[in-house]
């Protein structure tokens, strides 16, 4: 009875080691439970963070995808534009060369006469019947029938030349202004011994495409080889007794590059000149 009155035997007191182990343990279980808290934390917040760059990144993507579809449809609408443009331009062309045509035509009764010096109260008419008639050999009120009007206009040419207005005639028929460029190309026309250019009247659009063909017509008329304007654009011309169509500059450029007109040698290669020939 007196043992159990006693009690249980209080615990020995701890050594200052165990004390310090205790205390130790003590901080060591908090920092374990602070980083744990503070790595959860982080691990949340890197989650987080992937969770919005996923979401940029399937928003980007799907912009991206977006403006491929725009880039595709814009692409496909450039696209039939350039068709209808083309169409359009080929359409402009088109008529544009049915107006020089046009232009062409209405031009075939006219010439236009040059370096004809001007005089005090001229009578131009009267004048150019009279010399016209004596190169034709024609009578002159023949010849007075077959011509429309007679008249001086300006032009750039005597502006920058300061040299007489041009005349222009407009005959009646094509056929007595062909007589005229017929004889002016084997004897020229000349007033008071002197020579006169004779011209055709050609569109001025048509003037500007030939312009394309002058290294070759050059060439040609260096070495006498004769050659004949297409209406619209192009030239014949007659080479070793073969008509050749020149259609393109790439055509001109191909034939030069075929022949020595200085020696008037056959085409190089044969028929491999890819031109429309026609043998005479």
């Amino acid at each position: 009875m007196a043992s159990r009155a006693r009690g249980k035997a209080p615990d020995p007191p701890k050594s200052p080691a165990q004390v310090v182990q205790v205390d130790m343990e003590v901080l060591l279980n908090n920092f374990e439970k602070r980083m744990e808290a503070r790595f959860q934390s982080l691990q949340d917040q890197l989650s987080n963070f992937a969770n919005e760059i996923t979401g940029d990144i399937k928003n980007l993507r799907l912009s991206v995808n977006q403006l491929r579809d725009q880039s595709s449809s814009v692409k496909a609408k450039t696209e039939a534009l350039g068709i209808k443009v083309g169409d359009l331009d080929k359409q402009l062309m088109s008529q544009a060369d049915q107006l020089d045509f046009l232009e062409l035509k209405a031009k075939e009764h006219i010439l236009r006469f040059r370096s004809i010096q001007e005089t005090s109260n001229e009578h131009i008419r009267e004048r150019m019947v009279i010399e016209l008639s004596k190169f034709l050999q024609e009578d002159r009120q023949l010849l007075d029938s077959e011509i429309d009007k007679v008249f001086r206009v300006n032009s750039r040419f005597a502006t920058q030349n300061k040299a007489p207005r041009d005349i222009l005639i407009f005959f009646v028929k094509k056929n007595t202004r062909d007589r005229i460029l017929q004889l002016h190309s084997k004897n020229k026309f000349k007033i008071d011994n002197k020579d006169v250019i004779v011209l055709k009247e050609i569109p001025q659009r048509i003037l500007q495409r030939r312009k394309d063909f002058t290294f070759l017509v050059q060439k040609l008329k260096e070495n006498n080889i004769s050659f004949k304007w297409e209406n619209l654009y192009g030239l014949n011309l007659n080479y070793q007794r073969r008509n050749y169509r020149i259609n393109t500059v790439e055509d001109a450029q191909k034939f030069l590059e075929k022949v020595d007109l200085q020696k008037q040698e056959p085409l190089k290669g044969g028929s491999s000149l890819d031109l429309s020939t026609t043998e005479i």
